[in-house]
């Protein structure tokens, strides 16, 4: 028997991947009307979900850390200083979004009877719309830095714009009243500890002027007794 004619498993003949082939196209065609309706679905859905979902502008503010409020730590190791720094900048960042900053930026720009908010109804109350607004800024250090990034998710760009600004300047305003604030209890209790010595000095000297009388009248007559 020639080699040719022997059966070799694994190998398929030309006539046979022709077949194969004639099958597959055939059958792609007959399920054709099944993809072109999954893509059709697949477009409907990709513009309904574009059509009915809202417009969201990002507006981004950046803080900057003043180099004063770091170098105020006093530390003897320059990392132990790096790594505080590096603490306290994540803190600041994180207190940037807070809600004291955002119920203060909403009271600034009078926003619970902005039309955004509201709809043209009814005032908003500032609690509701305050945990909203938490919703919409984020806050992050900026990496190696003393940047702070503000960004502001909103359906207005020039409502987003104002407010990651105004998140910005009323962080700021509340930094330079908690340090005047820090400043002036320093000074209160310079003056107390002040007053309180001035008291303790003048009981002091009231005592010891007490003590002497005392003691001189006593002597007197110590001294009258032995003359006698």
């Amino acid at each position: 028997m020639d080699s040719a004619d022997q059966f070799q498993p694994g190998a398929v003949s030309s006539e046979g991947e022709s077949h194969l082939n004639r099958d597959l196209w055939q059958t792609f065609l007959e399920k054709s009307w099944l993809v072109a309706l999954i893509m059709a679905v697949a477009m409907a859905v990709g513009y309904w979900v574009g059509a009915t979902t809202p417009v969201v502008y990002q507006s981004k503010a950046v803080l900057m850390v003043e180099s004063s409020d770091l170098n105020a730590m006093n530390f003897t190791s320059l990392e132990a200083r790096e790594r505080a720094n590096v603490e306290l900048l994540t803190t600041m960042a994180n207190n940037v979004r807070s809600s004291a900053i955002i119920q203060r930026v909403v009271a600034a720009n009078r926003l619970t009877n902005h039309v955004y908010f509201t709809g043209g109804t009814n005032t908003i109350s500032e609690g509701v719309l305050v945990r909203m607004l938490m919703g919409s800024v984020d806050s992050r250090l900026r990496r190696m830095t003393r940047l702070i990034d503000v960004t502001v998710d909103l359906g207005d760009r020039e409502m987003a714009r104002q407010i990651a600004q105004s998140v910005v300047e009323e962080f700021k305003k509340q930094n330079g009243e908690d340090k005047v604030g820090t400043g002036t209890n320093v000074l209160q209790a310079l003056m107390q500890e002040e007053q309180r010595y001035r008291v303790n000095m003048e009981r002091a000297e009231s005592a010891v002027q007490t003590f002497l009388k005392t003691n001189n009248v006593n002597l007197l007559q110590g001294a009258d007794t032995t003359a006698e």
